[in-house]
């Protein structure tokens, strides 16, 4: 790790932000390589973090030794947001990484003084809710094909890709935030090529070929859902 002093922030870092200049003073750089924890769940909470470039997921330890992955992570994004003094999950490297770490007593600090700063984390907070929500919205569907369809979607444009979509975690890491096998998701990899809706650039960069075939696979669970819902109720209704 290491201080700051001359790093030129980017244009969306805290440390652009007018409300935010203090945090150079104490924040530490840390280069993560593949694999490597920035945290682990437990831990006591001592920092935001802001990924510089990279990615980082978020993975939860399961009872019984396995984990599940509940988020991934880019440039751009903020960690640590949470409630509690610990981290319930844990953060790791999916490829090297550079992560600026702002130590909390001096973020807090801050905090206290300024409604703007408190404003841009509550800003940070909901969208990271908005996440969870999505990853809520793939779990409750049935079909793996369907999943996968509205994983691709929420991976879309996080590189300024357009159409593209960069894959840089494995394919156990989409399983296991998809709540699929390994075998699943490369089945409904495969269908999705055949039947023409994406291609392969290569092993980790696809591109979206039929865009409406993509989003029509996505619609239909959604109606699966309520027709169900509507069944459910029509049934209460013949019950009374």
């Amino acid at each position: 790790m290491r201080k700051l002093a001359g790093i030129v922030a980017q244009r969306h870092s805290l440390l652009a932000d007018p409300a935010f200049a203090e945090l150079a003073a104490s924040a530490l750089a840390i280069r993560l390589g593949k694999g490597v924890a920035l945290y682990c769940a437990g831990e006591p909470r001592t920092a935001l973090y802001e990924i510089v470039h990279g990615t980082i997921r978020n993975v939860l330890p399961l009872p019984g030794g396995g984990r599940a992955v509940t988020g991934f992570h880019g440039a751009g994004d903020v960690l640590g947001l949470g409630a509690g003094r610990v981290h319930a999950e844990g953060a790791e490297a999916v490829q090297p990484s550079l992560v600026y770490a702002f130590p909390h007593e001096p973020l807090m600090r801050i905090l206290r003084h300024s409604a703007a700063a408190a404003g841009r984390l509550l800003e940070l907070a909901r969208a990271e809710l908005e996440a969870r929500a999505e990853q809520v919205a793939l779990l409750g569907r049935k079909d793996a094909l369907g999943r996968l369809a509205l994983f691709i979607r929420m991976m879309q444009g996080r590189d300024g890709e357009g159409v593209g979509v960069r894959l840089v975690m494995s394919r156990a890491d989409i399983a296991r935030y998809c709540g699929l096998s390994s075998e699943a998701v490369s089945r409904a990899f495969r269908v999705l090529v055949e039947r023409g809706i994406v291609r392969f650039r290569s092993r980790r960069r696809l591109d979206i070929i039929d865009s409406a075939r993509l989003d029509a696979l996505i619609a239909a669970g959604g109606k699966r859902r309520r027709g169900h819902a509507n069944a459910a109720t029509a049934d209460q209704r013949g019950r009374s």
